[in-house]
């Protein structure tokens, strides 16, 4: 069984607010339920997640490029020293003709 077949028993959390958003045509932002969701990354063409909350999805490592950057998931969070290493990721994931979803838990705090 796969992580999102396994997911698929999840309740659309009340802060949910839709689908993940679009910001580029590579690019998009989400949650983590967004990023549970195999109906939501097959969509979109997702072919890479970058999680930045403070909980890792290991279970996404086999299914998708991956990369967790653990931040407190707080609008108060300071995510400003972890632009260079998410931007890295981000311009490789576009370099190779990929798409990326950008989670945070409730995704609520990841875009300044």
């Amino acid at each position: 069984v796969s992580h999102c077949e396994k997911q698929s028993a999840n309740h659309k959390p009340a802060y949910d607010q839709g689908g993940p958003v679009e910001i580029l045509p590579f690019l998009y932002l989400g949650s983590a339920y967004h990023a549970s969701k195999c109906e939501f990354l097959a969509n979109l063409h997702i072919t890479a997640l970058l999680n930045v909350s403070r909980k890792s999805s290991e279970s996404f490592k086999d299914q998708y490029c991956y990369k967790w950057i653990p931040v407190e998931d707080s609008h108060t969070a300071d995510i400003s020293s972890h632009f260079q290493e998410a931007i890295d990721f981000i311009d490789y994931v576009r370099r190779a003709g990929g798409k990326i979803l950008v989670h945070c838990e409730a995704g609520i705090s990841r875009s300044p």
